[in-house]
């Protein structure tokens, strides 16, 4: 889904994964009064539209990033590495590292 400042606040909730804690945070009404554009909602709040949508982002691809690394967890724990992933801040896999010995 785009994010953009003409967004409804009720569908950003419902197909961002996250996006309910991040409107939460930022005192922005997705459920009740969530059928506006955002920029509608940011305006209310005193909010950047700007850095909202970056908050989203940054969450969409924070939720993305831990289903991969469920999903390599899975993986590594099904092969019987019982593996750990080690991520950098740019988010890259560094290595998979082992339980014992790592």
């Amino acid at each position: 889904m785009s994010i953009t400042a003409t967004s409804i606040v009720r569908d950003l909730a419902v197909e961002i994964p996250g996006a309910t804690r991040v409107f939460e945070g930022l005192g922005i009404d997705y459920c009740c009064g969530g059928n506006h554009p955002l920029t509608d909602a940011c305006s209310k709040a005193g909010l950047a539209v700007d850095d909202v949508v970056s908050k989203l982002e940054i969450q969409t691809i924070f939720t993305a990033m831990i289903a991969l690394a469920r999903a390599r967890f899975k993986r590594s724990r099904s092969s019987g590495s019982g593996g750990v992933l080690i991520w950098s801040a740019g988010g890259k896999v560094l290595r998979d590292a082992a339980l014992a010995g790592d």
